[in-house]
């Protein structure tokens, strides 16, 4: 309104101004002056106005750039802007990381210099979408890629994009969008604040092809599922800080470390040979192994530290350095040392694991168990009085596979669950056997060994219980066999499951007694029915007098707590006679017998028997 006020008044005064040339000028002079002056007057305020209007809209320009530049910051992206005739790209903003993207002269570059810096493998797949958009196939640029960091690494980026289009041709003139770093959300584990695998993957997959000297270390908490059940949430958080803070003591300042999940951590490391990589594993071991104090409890960490050559070994992937890792923890379990540089036979021991576990998946399928019989002998009356049953496997190509090969992969991934019911029910149908009733003149006993896995089952014993039941058979028939371990996970907890067995009839033996520092103590603690001694105290028991003495005491505190001992792995006549001076009474081995299939122990247990009568007669 007021641009249009001056409008009109400039036009008046034009008019005036006319009039005033066609008057004589005598009479025109004054006038003349006064529009003059009014003329002037009136510019001076157009200007004067125009100059506040341009103030006001850089104000404003000022205004909107600061708020843009607010926005981007807070949007952590970076624009860029392309020239497709120059092909010259424009980058301003930060991106919420290190500022490593930017370009390095005068904020510009050309394009194919700036696709370089794109991971090889993403390269190709962004000028395809980049064509894609060219020729009008999709409405905006959108794609996610990752770039090389000249910091180191890599970052993950998103880039979002549009053209103006020429009127004639329809095709873009110039490009301009934005660059948003996504590598928080693809490469870190926000649970620790490290990288996680699939930045490892990565940057390994870029190392192992320059790197002459690269290897690994892989660090496993074994124990750390048991702690965090302890743990509250915070807590877990403060443990899992702690354990890399001391890894963090071991490793070298370039060194990479990375989580491969809340129990696994990796380093990547250059210029190390085997023996400065074992140094390293074992230093590492040593500081994890240490107790430590949180939130007012002493808690230790149960570590397994693998330390790879990656070259030397010619691992091209992290899945291969992680197998490899795998089959170190595999030759680390039940052993003391908690740290072990990686050799070409792990391989092999992995690759006969997983065979094996093939055999025993298919023996579980085609029923290839077989039960086989080790005879349980009564020195007092010269009988045999029962039978431990034991699985075996045969194969229809392989034949027989020893228990030693299968048994420990049955333990380790948990198939020894499985197999153990399979014994039941087999066990159950031995117990009915006529043949062997035939043989025996009083109900003949026989031990099932339970697992570690399946003893912890509550259910485990009401399950047997009903079994027997349904086969009308006496539960006081059936001992189950439990070894140390088995036990030492919860003292409290295996006193309930035995007391349990015991509820239903069932008898409970502790196997390998003997074995554990600690084994006395459980004839204390533990409801035992009956202990097994081992074949290491056994063995030699003839010409060590303290082995002697040892296995003495034992059958002595037994008889007077009124347990049933019975001693395994009997060989010679000579260990016989002499366990037979100290007061065995039961027992079992190659001297009798060793494990065999059902038809072979029915025809053998008249020898057996006269055997024993021959070996009574001796020592009288």
């Amino acid at each position: 309104m007021e641009d249009e006020y001056y409008r009109q008044q400039l036009f008046k005064l034009n008019e005036q101004l006319n009039k005033l040339a066609h008057t004589s000028p005598g009479n025109a002079d004054k006038e003349l002056i006064a529009l003059s002056s009014q003329i002037s007057q009136t510019a001076m305020q157009a200007v004067s106005r125009l100059s506040k209007q341009k103030n006001f809209l850089r104000k404003q320009q000022q205004l909107r750039s600061q708020r843009l530049d607010l926005i981007l910051q807070g949007a952590a992206v970076t624009i860029w802007e392309l020239d497709l005739k120059s092909k010259q790209v424009s980058l301003s903003g930060e991106l919420k990381l290190p500022n490593s993207l930017q370009v390095e002269t005068q904020n510009q570059q050309q394009l194919s210099m700036w696709l370089k810096r794109i991971h090889k493998q993403d390269r190709q797949r962004l000028k395809s979408e980049f064509i894609r958009y060219l020729r009008a196939e999709k409405a905006y640029l959108d794609i996610e890629f990752r770039m090389y960091d000249p910091l180191g690494g890599y970052r993950f980026v998103q880039c979002r994009g549009i053209g103006n289009r020429s009127a004639l041709s329809k095709c873009p003139t110039s490009m301009a969008g934005t660059l948003n770093d996504l590598t928080d959300v693809h490469y870190l584990d926000a649970d620790c604040g490290l990288m996680n695998l699939n930045y490892f993957s990565d940057v390994f997959d870029d190392e192992v092809h320059k790197n002459d000297q690269l290897s690994c270390i892989v660090i496993n908490i074994a124990n750390m599922h048991d702690l965090s059940t302890m743990l509250s949430t915070q807590s877990r958080a403060k443990l899992m800080q702690r354990i890399i803070n001391r890894i963090c003591k071991a490793r070298r300042p370039h060194d990479l470390l990375c989580s491969i999940d809340k129990s696994q951590y990796v380093l990547l490391m250059r210029g190390l040979d085997s023996s400065h990589l074992a140094t390293i594993a074992e230093k590492l071991a040593q500081l994890l192994n240490r107790s430590l104090y949180l939130d007012n409890q002493r808690l230790w960490i149960t570590p397994q530290v693998g330390a790879i050559d990656v070259k030397a070994h010619q691992l091209a992937s992290a899945e291969q350095v992680l197998g490899a890792a795998r089959s170190i923890f595999l030759e680390l379990q039940g052993k003391h040392q908690a740290s072990a540089l990686y050799q070409q036979r792990y391989r092999e021991n992995k690759r006969l694991q997983l065979e094996t576990e093939q055999w025993i998946r298919q023996a579980i399928a085609h029923d290839w168990l077989v039960p086989y019989l080790q005879p349980l002998v009564d020195f007092t009356s010269c009988t045999v009085r029962g039978y431990e049953v034991l699985t075996r496997i045969e194969h229809p190509q392989l034949g027989l596979i020893p228990p030693g090969q299968y048994i420990p992969v049955a333990e380790q991934t948990g198939l020894i669950v499985p197999l153990t019911e399979v014994l039941i029910e087999k066990a159950v149908k031995i117990a009915q056997s006529p043949e062997l009733h035939q043989m025996h003149q009083h109900p003949f006993r026989l031990s099932i060994n339970i697992s570690a896995k399946q003893f912890h089952q509550r259910s485990l014993p009401r399950q047997l219980a009903m079994q027997l039941k349904n086969a009308k058979i006496d539960p006081q028939r059936i001992k189950v066999e439990l070894t140390e371990s088995d036990v030492m996970e919860n003292i409290d907890a295996a006193v309930g499951i035995i007391e349990s067995f015991q509820s239903h009839g069932i008898k409970v033996a502790l196997d390998d007694f003997g074995t554990g520092y600690s084994s006395l103590a459980y004839l204390r603690q533990l409801p035992l029915d009956i202990i097994k001694l081992d074949r290491s105290i056994v063995s030699g028991v003839t010409d060590n007098e303290r082995q002697s003495a040892i296995v003495e005491m034992i059958l002595l505190l037994a008889q007077r707590i009124d347990m049933q001992v019975i001693v395994e792995g009997i060989e010679t006549q000579q260990e016989y006679q002499y366990l037979r001076k100290l007061g065995a009474n039961w027992g079992q081995g190659y001297l009798f017998s060793k494990p065999l299939p059902q038809d072979e122990i029915v025809h053998k247990i008249p020898a057996i028997e006269q055997q024993l009568k021959e070996l009574n007669d001796m020592s009288k």
